[in-house]
């Protein structure tokens, strides 16, 4: 099953430069199976610098959710320079982690868990991040973000509009 929020992590990364990996099984276990899985991991050679992205979009607890996310991270540092982009020194490139949840939690519970990664609620990241993106592409027709990215271009056509950026009108009684 496609996990939207992930596929549109993955290209943004990857019209920002960065080599992604989606969905990355780490820690091969010799019972069989794995550790864990990671969801959105992407590199960029210019930058040298990591990104890992866990979506988080359930209906938990936050002290559940604080749980499965604490466990994805720590994963994710341990595996990353050494399973899922490995090359000599990328043990040394510091990791950005940020769980993306429906809602962000209150400065005190991150505080109270010392968290190691950041969390930014569903509708921070797409206004901060991804439409800020969008934004500064301008309209379609001047500057088209590629068909190889189709959930940005939907969103480019949304907000920039083709041509000239949409006025939004109420819809029409008929």
């Amino acid at each position: 099953m496609v996990n939207t929020l992930e596929t549109l992590i993955k290209e943004y990364l990857e019209i920002r430069g960065y080599f992604v990996k989606t969905n990355v099984k780490v820690g091969k276990l010799l019972t069989g199976g794995y550790e864990g899985e990671l969801d959105v991991v992407g590199f960029n050679p210019n930058e040298h610098s990591v990104y890992h992205y866990e979506a988080q979009l359930d209906a938990k607890k936050w002290d559940e959710r604080i749980k499965i996310l604490t466990k994805k991270m720590a994963a994710g540092r341990q595996y990353i320079a050494k399973e899922v982009f490995v090359w000599p020194g990328s043990d040394a490139y510091q990791i950005k982690q940020i769980a993306i949840c429906i809602n962000a939690p209150t400065s005190d519970l991150i505080k109270s868990n010392d968290l190691t990664f950041d969390v930014m609620g569903i509708d921070d990241f797409m206004s901060k991040e991804i439409i800020h993106f969008i934004k500064t592409k301008g309209i379609v027709f001047d500057n088209a973000i590629s068909e190889t990215y189709p959930l940005l271009r939907a969103l480019q056509f949304a907000l920039n509009g083709y041509s000239r950026r949409p006025k939004i009108d109420p819809p029409s009684q008929t």
